[in-house]
């Protein structure tokens, strides 16, 4: 459990971190905007493996019994959680719709997760990322309470639904590989 809460804290505080500006621009002036990034991708990567290594190591003790149907609506949810933080990355008519479309992927992805799991080692991995990424999501709102994007050809939004799918297949295919357990 302490690696799994230590690497959820090193999580949040480098990506907390980005939110003090004075902090953020010193760090940039001082190492160079490259190294700032790498430092920064550095960390999550090992907060990350952390959170992976806490995960698998801290015992199942279970909050709720979960219904069987419940793995079907996380297959269901999924590919709509993939394509939004997809389209983070991509020009999309779904940008359009949300300020930060991978926060609300991440929200949707953990929220998924939660309804399939019912351990406390579950709820406090997705439900810290989830709460994490709505409060994101409240941030940038604030920053940015009127930010547009300019709509993108349809084509776009169906090659952003076909990876969709395919990450997902994928995922289904890796899951018990990368995580240990069937996704299903």
């Amino acid at each position: 459990m302490k690696t799994l809460l230590g690497g959820l804290g090193l999580f949040l505080l480098i990506h907390m971190l980005p939110q003090v500006r004075p902090l953020r621009y010193w760090l940039r002036l001082r190492i160079g905007n490259e190294r700032y990034l790498a430092f920064f991708s550095f960390f999550t990567l090992i907060a990350l493996m952390l959170v992976g290594i806490g995960y698998s190591q801290t015992e199942v003790q279970l909050l709720w019994q979960r219904p069987q149907w419940t793995s079907l609506l996380t297959l269901v949810l999924m590919p709509f959680s993939l394509a939004l933080i997809l389209a983070a990355f991509q020009r999309c008519n779904l940008k359009r719709l949300t300020l930060h479309p991978m926060m609300w992927g991440i929200s949707l992805w953990a929220l998924a997760h939660l309804i399939s799991n019912g351990s406390q080692r579950s709820l406090i991995l997705f439900g810290t990322l989830g709460c994490f990424a709505l409060y994101k999501q409240w941030v940038l709102r604030r920053r940015w309470p009127e930010l547009k994007f300019a709509r993108a050809p349809l084509w776009r939004d169906l090659s952003l639904a076909l990876q969709a799918l395919l990450l997902t297949y994928l995922m289904l295919q890796i899951h018990p590989w990368l995580f240990g357990v069937a996704a299903l």
